[in-house]
């Protein structure tokens, strides 16, 4: 994968993986291995304490929002920069590749009551810190 973003993008390149083993009595106990993503974009699991450590702490730090669980404000402020930096190019593929009918399809989207809730997201996106690894 070659994504354009993908070097902009720190946590592109964390990952983990969960190990659950569950015995007779239905007690679960689970493991979390630390996966690092390498720049071939296959998976390696980090054995390197330091970076076991840094990364159980970026874990500890992205996770702290949902302790209170996902509030639609949370969700909102999360989503609402990745979704106008994605659909914004795909409109502007649209109107250019099938022309000017697709502009006023554009135009609906950027005036549909959900597309609101993401300008809303986006104003408090701005004042909203996202934890970096």
């Amino acid at each position: 994968m070659n994504h354009p973003y993908a070097k902009k993008l720190i946590e592109t390149t964390k990952a983990y993986c969960v190990g659950f083993e569950i015995n007779d009595a239905g007690d679960i106990q689970y493991q979390i291995i630390p996966i690092n993503i390498n720049e071939n974009w296959q998976p390696d699991v980090i054995t390197d304490e330091d970076e076991i450590s840094r990364f159980y702490n970026y874990l500890e730090l992205i996770s702290k929002p949902l302790k209170a669980g996902i509030t639609n404000r949370f969700y909102l402020s999360e989503v609402a920069p990745h979704y106008f930096k994605n659909h914004l190019p795909s409109w502007k593929k649209r109107i250019k590749n099938y022309g000017f009918s697709h502009f006023g399809e554009m135009v609906k989207w950027l005036i549909h009551p959900i597309t609101y809730k993401y300008y809303t997201g986006m104003i408090m996106s701005l004042f909203h810190k996202t934890a970096r690894y």
